[in-house]
C-alpha cells in the first residue's frame, strides 16, 4: 500500500510553473534529490524512501502518469508517495509537503485514517485556523 500527499497550487489546478523552474527551486530542499524530468527521491536517514513527481493536471484533478514519455513543460501538481511501512514516519512526510507547497505558494493536501482530504498546508486564508500544520 502507498500513501499520497498532494502538493498543488489550488483546487482548480489553475496556476502552473515551468518544470525547469520547479527544479531549480526543488534542487535546494533538504530531503529532496533530484533523478530528472521532474521527479525526486526523498531522502529519510540517508536512504531513498519514497518520491515527489510533478505533473500536469487538469482543472477536474486528471493526470496521467508519464512512463517514458516526455515530461510536461509545465506542472501544476506535486505528489510524494511513500509506502506504508514508513507511515510511522507520516508526520515527517507531511511536514516535507508542506514545507514544499510553502515555498511555491501552493497547498499540500493529505488524507486522514477515514480517507478524508486534510489541508496540510496552504497560504494564509480566512479558514487558516481550521488548518493542520
Amino acid at each position: 500500500m502507498t500513501i499520497y500527499l498532494a502538493i498543488r497550487s489550488d483546487a482548480a489546478h489553475g496556476r502552473s510553473i515551468p518544470l525547469n523552474t520547479l527544479v531549480t527551486l526543488l534542487a535546494h530542499q533538504p530531503g529532496l534529490q533530484g533523478t530528472g524530468h521532474g521527479l525526486f527521491n526523498v531522502i529519510r536517514d540517508h536512504k531513498p524512501r519514497a518520491t515527489l513527481e510533478a505533473f500536469a493536471c487538469s482543472a477536474a484533478g486528471n493526470y496521467a502518469v508519464r512512463q517514458g514519455a516526455p515530461p510536461p513543460k509545465h506542472v501544476n501538481l506535486l505528489e510524494l508517495r511513500y509506502p506504508y511501512n514508513e507511515s510511522a514516519h507520516s508526520a515527517w512526510y507531511e511536514s516535507l509537503a508542506a514545507e514544499v507547497a510553502r515555498s511555491l505558494g501552493w497547498e499540500a493536501w493529505g488524507q486522514d485514517d477515514d480517507g478524508r482530504e486534510v489541508c496540510l498546508w496552504r497560504p494564509a486564508s480566512p479558514d487558516a485556523d481550521t488548518l493542520r500544520t
